[in-house]
């Protein structure tokens, strides 16, 4: 199953001036029991307030 949904607006103030941000290198997410070089860590962020989320 994929679900995907595209935000359009903040959920706290609204503000419809959103970008992208991510955690590298200690901030990277790896997989638990296996091997990988992990991946970055995504985020929503809202320019009008910095309410930030994980991207899915």
């Amino acid at each position: 199953m994929n679900y995907s949904t595209v935000a359009t607006e903040c959920p706290k103030c609204g503000g419809k001036e959103l970008g992208k941000g991510k955690h590298t290198g200690y901030g990277v997410m790896y997989p638990v029991n296996k091997m990988s070089l992990g991946s970055d860590v995504e985020y929503i962020i809202c320019a009008t307030c910095g309410l930030s989320s994980k991207a899915m």
